[in-house]
Formats: C-alpha cells, structure tokens, sequence
C-alpha cells in the first residue's frame, strides 16, 4: 500500500475516533524519497501501563477495539518477542538506563540520580526532552525534581507513591518544577495528553524526544472522559474511589487507543508524522489482582487471565510496535528478539549519534530495522519474576535476591533458572514443558541458554 494511501485511511478513522476537529491539510510526501530533506526524526515512546500482548489484535488478541494501535501495526513493525520485567518499576529502571535491573534497580519508588539515562543521551545529541505521566522514578524531594536531574528538560508528572491508588482524577501535579492542583473532577489522562501535544506544538521545529508513560490501564478500572455520562451521578461519585469495576476495563483499553490516536493527528497536522518515529509498548503484563482478578481476554483461541507479577510470556513479553511512515518502507512482523536495554541505543542511533558501541548498556540497537538496513540481531533476551501476586519482593530485590526466577529466551526456545524449558515460539501460554532429553535440537538450545544466562549472571557490575 502507498504511503499516500495509508495517511488517507488513517485522517479518516481519526476524523472518527475524536471529539476535537483538526483541519487535514493532506500527506506529506515521503521523506524517505528525499535524502537530502531527512532531519535528526523526532522521536515519541508510549508506555502504556500493565497493557499485556493479549490486548491488541495482532498479537492474537479479540476482545477489545484498537483500531489507532492496529493501523500502526499493520503499517509499522510488530515485533513478535520483546521483553520487559513482570513490574512497572523495574521495566522503567530497564528502559530509562538501557542496562539490567541486577545491576542498578534497588528501590521500587526511588533510583540512582547518578546514572546516565536515555533523556541526557538525547541531550547530548541535541535534542529536547519532555515527558508525561506516570514517572514512578521518584526524586520529587531534590532541586531540581526527579525527572529534569534524569534529563527531562520539560515534565508533567505527579508523585506515584502519594497517588498509587486512583492516580487518574484530582491529583497534584508537579509540573517543570511548579505544582499544580488538578480539580476534582478533572483528568490527569487528559491533562498529560494534553501537555505532550502542547509540546509538540512547542517544538515542531526541531527534534524532540518524548517519554509518555501513560497511567492506563492500572487500575483502578473507572469511567474515562470520554464516556457519554462522565458528568451524571453516580457515575461521578466513581471517580474518587480507589477499587474500580471490571465493567469499565474495556473503555479503558478504547480511551487510551483514543489518546494515542490524537498524538498521530497532531503529528499529521503539523507536517510531523514523516520525520517521526512513535514506538508503543507496556511496562509489563496485564493486571490479575482485585477488580481485575476476574479479567479474561480472548487469546489464540482460549481465554487468559493477565500475566502481571509473573516471568511468563504474558507478563514479560510485551507489545512493541514502531511507527514511522518516513522511514519504514515495509511494514511487518519482527521475529528478532529485543528486550527494554535495547531502547536506550536504539534512541542514540536514531538520533544520528553513530556507533552504540561506547554506550554503557546490556542493549542492542534495532534502528537499522527502521532504517531498512542490515541488522545484527542479539540471540536472547533475560527477564526475570516470581510467581506471587504481589509486588513485595520486586520492591525490595536486593534483600530477596534468591526469590527470583531468571528466564532467557531466543525468541523460539525459553528457559527458565529453576530447569524449565519451553517452546515459546508454538506455546505462549507454556503449557507444555519441554523435558531434558526430549530431542537432540532441544537438549543443545537448553545447554547454549544455560550457559548464557550465567555468564550474564555472573557479570559485573551486579548489585544483587
């Protein structure tokens, strides 16, 4: 399909999807047609909150409407195996320093102000950084706050700890080193959303890089803006609590495909979306506990309960989709197994900055992959977990370093430190354990994944 083609169809389902008009001015020829033309790309990472793979449709999901993610997909890359951490905190602490939480997450609501993360190395490139959402990084005590001393020069975001329980309406908002009182009623998804587009108004003419790290779908699950009786009692009185209803889990799903759909309007009608790359993810898998202890989602054909809190395919290996209609000539699935220490070098390689060779990080670029280029593909990807619902001892790792299960995968084969393997590639959902012996193929990939994962291990720095 055309690129022309692609922008009509996608002005017409946003026209659809949004309640605030925007002027379409048409698509803006391929930057990718003219070199000369090609600036540093503007560059947006959407992390939604506990969005597991079974939510979206080219993953194998039925159950929800996504039609903003499912065009970005079918017009982008859709990568098959990417690993995050069971736990929002960690997988954060991962894409923030491109490097493995054993050697630098030690404290669920705090990190090291030390460390050189993604925002300073897109600094040093010459971009501007922003971001907005859920930080959950902590430094809200220093001068300046958490989020500018990790590098975002401009910030929206709001102290987790004190909001953990509804985050999503009436908070305070610490925003570019003022506070902020957000009404009663009033959104923070709204609000958050908002500032990234006033942001990319702001800097249309030159190139960003903006973290959005959405509040949705934590729970809890509540009415969103854009149900048709946000303002009637009782549904109001709703608003305020802090246990939602799994009833409105699905509305939630539909506002945040709503939101991102307005990001790529705006890019759109500003002449943006051709020199930008928009990369959407989730921080781990969906939530299982309270409301949505009762959750289930259509998956391959069976119904699944979300993967949170576990180091199993549907907790650690999250959706990632890139967008770049500027850059990526053919859209398709992506077989190569990345994991969240690869986003830190794939921003600095997108930026122009060259070589990732000299960074401090466990990643790989995948960059060339947007680019159409040559890549050189890691063989696994690590994550780690426990089995338990709750989040007690990923808030405390270093005093429970024998709690967690290490898993290492190729994308095919999984392997877990207890001895497990299975073969993800045909079971998501490991269902069937793959025993030593089983064949001569499997018996060399448990013995090439074992002794990776301990040399990785094994390696230095290491705080836990």
């Amino acid at each position: 399909m055309y690129k022309k083609e692609i922008c009509i169809r996608f002005a017409s389902l946003m026209l659809g999807l949004l309640t605030v008009k925007f002027m379409w001015v048409g698509c803006s020829s391929n930057s990718s047609d003219n070199p000369e033309k090609i600036q540093q790309p503007n560059i947006i990472f959407i992390l939604a909150d506990d969005f597991g793979r079974e939510l979206l449709s080219v993953y194998g999901g039925t159950s929800y409407d996504t039609p903003v993610l499912d065009l970005m997909s079918e017009h982008g890359l859709t990568f098959t195996d990417s690993y995050a951490t069971p736990m929002c905190a960690p997988s954060r602490m991962m894409f923030l320093t491109g490097q493995y939480n054993f050697r630098n997450y030690d404290d669920w609501n705090e990190m090291n102000y030390d460390l050189k993360t993604v925002a300073h190395y897109m600094q040093d490139a010459g971009y501007v950084t922003g971001m907005a959402g859920k930080w959950h990084r902590g430094g809200w005590n220093l001068e300046p706050k958490g989020p500018r001393k990790a590098g975002f020069m401009n910030y929206s975001s709001f102290n987790y700890p004190e909001y953990h329980l509804n985050p999503f309406w009436g908070i305070t908002i610490w925003q570019d080193e003022e506070r902020i009182e957000l009404e009663t009623y009033e959104s923070s998804s709204e609000y958050f959303n908002n500032y990234l587009l006033e942001f990319i108004e702001h800097n249309k003419d030159r190139p960003f890089f903006f973290y959005y790290p959405m509040n949705l779908v934590h729970r809890p699950f509540l009415p969103v803006p854009a149900n048709p009786d946000i303002h009637e009692s009782p549904l109001r009185d709703k608003l305020t609590r802090n246990r939602g209803e799994l009833e409105y889990f699905q509305e939630n799903v539909a506002y945040l495909d709503n939101l991102v759909g307005r990001i790529l309007t705006v890019l759109e009608d500003r002449g943006l979306i051709d020199n930008t790359v928009v990369i959407f993810s989730g921080d781990n898998g969906t939530d299982n506990v309270q409301e949505a202890r009762e959750l289930r989602s259509d998956f391959k054909g069976q119904s699944v309960m979300g993967g949170k809190y576990f180091p199993t395919e549907l907790g650690v290996n999250v959706p990632l989709i890139v967008y770049a209609p500027g850059f990526i000539n053919e859209a398709g699935i992506v077989r190569y197994p990345v994991d969240f220490t690869d986003l830190l070098p794939t921003f600095y390689e997108l930026s122009g900055q060259g070589s990732t060779k000299n960074l401090d990080t466990d990643g790989r670029s995948f960059a060339p992959l947007v680019f159409g280029e040559e890549y050189s593909a890691r063989e696994w990807i690590y994550s780690y977990g426990n089995f338990e619902h709750n989040s007690s001892k990923y808030k405390d790792p270093v005093n429970n370093p024998d709690a967690f299960y290490h898993v290492i995968s190729d994308g095919e084969w999984k392997y877990y430190s207890d001895g497990r393997l299975f073969n993800v590639g045909d079971d998501r959902l490991e269902e069937y354990l793959i025993p030593p012996g089983y064949s001569k193929e499997s018996d060399l990939v448990r013995k090439k994944l074992i002794y990776e994962l301990e040399r990785l291990r094994g390696s230095e720095p290491k705080l836990w």
